[in-house]
């Protein structure tokens, strides 16, 4: 390389594939080759192509397996997984009159639907990755609820259809309410197991009625709520979640669906009443997230506008705030959808990930329910991807 003439190596640039001219270059350069091999420029890397703030150092043959790893992937351009969020706070409410925190619904694709108080605009919720706690997560959790229920029917000759799942912990409650554990028990194959796992389920889904006014933030207000988590274990976890999509519906018979939201991410826990969240109120055009940007230049710059069939959308370019965002979402009255899944350009990492709901469509005509008050219905929203281990 040292003795090819300088003019060549423009048309080297220009018309050789990138990754052609490195792996060249790993071959004749010697000194090129230990430079990007080394643990500093591989940690780097790590760093840049996961949107990271900040690495625990890890080692060279981790890190290249990492990054090989990665690449790899994103190649193939294989099937993304469900990745699981356990939620922990909102600012939308609880209906005090459901059996469950209605905003986890919001991390999960089921049946179930989340919607905030009435009168509530830029309502907010947060999650952590579950991989980074020590209890089973609302996902898994839900899911053996609903397999106990089903085992309950089924030892009375009923069937328990997939349809009705969206009772179970209707159901679950209930009869956890009204039958002594030990008696629950008793007709369990392994009653100390069966019973483990009911104190788990409760605990990971916190815990139905009677928790609702122990996880009032301010004991006067009903739209303030937190469920407990690990915060240590999700900040010294060597776990992270890489999403490559984002999954987001509005599916249903709904007199207020949601038409604008946000989905953001961070490493480090944020509080749900932060300003740092506030900042992105009422972003209900394209160009009010430009003007967040104009004057905030440290925020992160919206990449261009793409307007498809039923919805306009925009990803985010890199920032080093705490707080990322990630996507903004508006659906369009023309050529009206309710749900769709977003390929992100540009995969991002994350520990924390957060949605906001910033204002409904109104359907109330349509559906012929004209309460006075507009709330905001969803479906879901959630991310798939992968997780990798830093370390």
């Amino acid at each position: 390389m040292d003795q090819l003439p300088t003019v060549l190596y423009d048309d080297i640039f220009v018309f050789l594939e990138v990754g052609e001219v490195f792996g060249s270059l790993i071959h004749v350069c010697k000194s090129f080759k230990c430079t990007i091999e080394s643990s500093h420029f591989l940690n780097i890397h790590l760093k840049w192509i996961l949107r990271l703030d900040s690495i625990k150092w890890v080692r060279k043959e981790n890190a290249l397996k990492l990054l090989k790893d990665l690449i790899k992937k994103k190649k193939k351009k294989r099937t993304s997984d469900f990745l699981e969020f356990i939620p922990y706070s909102t600012d939308g409410g609880i209906d005090e009159d459901q059996e469950c925190f209605w905003f986890g619904n919001g991390f999960e694709n089921n049946s179930n639907t989340w919607c905030t108080l009435e009168g509530l605009l830029n309502v907010n919720a947060s999650a952590v990755l579950a991989k980074t706690q020590v209890v089973t997560g609302y996902h898994l959790a839900n899911q053996e609820l609903i397999r106990i229920v089903r085992s309950w029917h089924e030892r009375k000759g009923n069937v328990f259809s997939k349809r009705a799942e969206k009772n179970a912990a209707v159901i679950f409650n209930q009869v956890i309410s009204s039958i002594p554990l030990n008696t629950l028990a008793a007709e369990e194959p392994d009653p100390e197991s069966f019973k483990l796992i009911i104190r788990e389920i409760i605990s990971n889904l916190r815990p139905f009625k009677s928790g609702i006014v122990k996880s009032r933030r301010f004991p006067d207000q009903n739209n303030v709520l937190d469920l407990p988590f690990d915060r240590d274990s999700a900040e010294n976890s060597s776990f992270y979640a890489v999403i490559s999509r984002i999954a987001v519906s509005r599916k249903g018979n709904y007199t207020c669906p949601v038409k604008t939201l946000m989905v953001f991410v961070s490493h480090t826990y944020i509080d749900i009443l932060d300003s740092m969240l506030k900042i992105y109120n009422d972003m209900k055009e394209y160009e009010n997230l430009k003007q967040v940007h104009y004057y905030f230049p440290s925020s992160a710059k919206p990449r261009e506008k793409i307007i498809e069939p039923g919805v306009e959308y925009c990803e985010f370019g890199w920032t080093k705030e705490i707080l990322k965002p990630v996507l903004w979402v508006n659906f369009l009255e023309n050529n009206r959808i309710t749900q769709r899944k977003f390929k992100l350009k540009e995969e991002v990492s994350a520990k924390y990930l957060y949605v906001k709901l910033i204002c409904p469509e109104d359907q109330r005509e349509a559906q012929r329910w004209n309460h006075e008050n507009m709330n905001i219905d969803c479906k879901y929203v959630f991310p798939e991807g992968r997780i990798i281990i830093l370390e």
